[in-house]
């Protein structure tokens, strides 16, 4: 679960690319070695994660996703995205005193 407090940054060394036409992107994680592919929902998170904190990402994804996304699901989505992200390594939390938490919470 990803942490409550704090701001998200995307982890040094990420490789993004996005296929538009496919409606996805590619990101390559080199440590460990993976390659990712991201819904729409995810890369816009990921895209997102710029030292923003929670609140700040809720206000982002709503701003992007206007009209067409309920509140409820903006949460839900933004939720499952910093839970993936964090998950696989992909972003890292700093918290209130500037400590970085990644994939293992520390």
């Amino acid at each position: 679960m990803s942490s409550r407090t704090g701001c998200f940054s995307r982890s040094p060394g990420l490789r993004i690319r996005p296929v538009a036409e496919l409606q996805t992107c590619l990101v390559y994680r080199p440590h460990p070695p993976k390659l990712f592919r991201l819904n729409g929902s995810a890369w816009l998170v990921l895209e997102l994660c710029e030292g923003l904190d929670r609140a700040q990402l809720m206000a982002a994804y709503r701003g992007v996703a206007g009209n067409h996304v309920s509140a409820a699901d903006v949460a839900g989505q933004v939720e499952q995205g910093l839970d993936l992200l964090m998950r696989e390594g992909m972003i890292a939390v700093s918290g209130p005193d500037g400590s970085a938490r990644g994939r293992s919470g520390t």
